[in-house]
């Protein structure tokens, strides 16, 4: 885990360059802190579980910013090179229904990788630490992934999306 920080902090600021091409792997990763604790009644763990009440984590596409001219469907997982995505985790819970903010915190942590040469840019959504801009940079199979590390559990929470970036105009 520390050297994976540390590689990341390198690449960050830009003291270590990635080559391009196929087969390397990038990876894009934003740590958000959360504001000042408030009292919740936060998901519980028992002994040697991550987090039962947040099983997992739900990441997809919401919307598709003007400029792209006949978007895919959210869920159907496609990018067109002409258009700009808006992503979002949604850290659900055991019931199947979204958990509030006040149970899951706001440690997130996204990625977008690559073992080929499809390439997204996630970009922070000021408004909400769950959201991200995906900018596509090159076509190919990129995969989304959101972490959570909810407060007071011993471990994390993962979901990933399978993103097929494509050329402009394609929409399957």
């Amino acid at each position: 885990m520390r050297f994976r920080l540390v590689v990341v902090c390198l690449l960050a600021f830009g003291c270590v360059r990635l080559p391009d091409g196929p087969g390397t792997t990038q990876t894009v990763v934003v740590t958000v802190t959360p504001p000042t604790p408030t009292p919740s009644t936060g998901p519980t763990t028992g002994p040697g579980s991550a987090c039962p009440n947040i099983p997992r984590m739900r990441v997809s596409f919401f919307g598709f910013r003007p400029g792209c001219a006949n978007p895919p469907r959210n869920g159907q997982g496609i990018l067109p090179m002409d258009c700009v995505a808006d992503a979002t985790a949604t850290p659900i819970g055991v019931d199947g229904n979204p958990v509030p903010s006040t149970v899951h915190g706001f440690n997130i942590t996204w990625a977008s990788f690559s073992s080929g040469p499809g390439r997204i840019r996630l970009v922070e959504d000021s408004d909400n630490p769950f959201n991200r801009v995906a900018i596509p940079d090159s076509v190919g199979e990129v995969t989304l992934s959101a972490t959570l590390t909810p407060p007071g559990c011993t471990g994390s929470v993962t979901g990933e999306f399978n993103v097929r970036v494509v050329p402009a105009g394609v929409r399957s």
